[in-house]
C-alpha cells in the first residue's frame, strides 16, 4: 500500500526556516497545520496502513515531488535565462521539515523508519507550489540484501 500524502498549495519549509531562535517559525507552524488537515482528511488510509506495518519486519521508503511554479524555477530573463533559479528552494533541504510533519500524524510509526528517500522537483501546473510525499513499506530483509555494486547497476540503467 502507496500512502500518498498531497498538499496544495504548499511551498516546503527549508530545515534552515524551521526556528527563529528557540521558537517554531510561522512558516513552519502553518506547513505543519496544513499537513494536519489533509492527515486528519485521510485518517482511514494511515489507519491502514498502520495496520499493515510491522516494525519487525517493514521499513519505509519515501519519496517527496515538489511542483514549483516557472517563475520560481527557472531564471526567466538576462544572462542566464532559462537556468534553476539558485534563489529558488533547495528542496532536499525540505525533506525534513515535511517528513516531520507527516510523521507526526502516523501513531506508532517513527520516521527514523524511513531508509530511503528520493526527491525531485517538477514544474507546477498552476503558479502554485505544491507538495506530494508518498510513502511504503518493504520488507527489511529484502531491503538489506541489496548490495553497493546492485545499487549502482539500478542507477545506471536508470540513465
Amino acid at each position: 500500500m502507496i500512502l500518498k500524502v498531497s498538499i496544495p498549495n504548499l511551498k516546503p519549509v527549508s530545515t534552515n526556516a524551521m526556528y527563529e531562535g528557540r521558537m517554531k517559525s510561522l512558516a513552519y507552524v502553518k506547513q505543519e497545520r496544513a499537513v494536519d488537515g489533509e492527515m486528519l482528511a485521510m485518517r482511514l488510509n494511515v489507519k491502514k496502513f498502520m495496520d499493515s506495518f510491522d516494525e519487525h519486519k517493514h521499513i519505509i521508503n519515501a519519496h517527496m515531488v515538489v511542483e514549483i511554479p516557472k517563475e520560481n524555477l527557472f531564471v526567466l530573463s538576462g544572462k542566464r535565462k532559462g537556468c534553476i533559479n539558485k534563489r529558488c528552494i533547495d528542496i532536499d533541504n525540505c525533506v525534513k521539515t515535511v517528513q516531520d510533519s507527516i510523521f507526526y500524524n502516523i501513531p506508532l510509526i517513527e520516521d527514523a523508519m524511513v531508509r530511503s528517500v528520493t526527491v525531485e522537483d517538477i514544474l507546477s501546473k498552476d503558479q502554485f507550489y505544491h507538495t506530494h510525499f508518498y510513502i511504503w513499506k518493504i520488507e527489511k530483509d529484502t531491503f538489506y540484501k541489496r548490495t553497493l555494486k546492485s545499487i549502482q547497476t539500478q542507477i545506471l540503467q536508470s540513465l
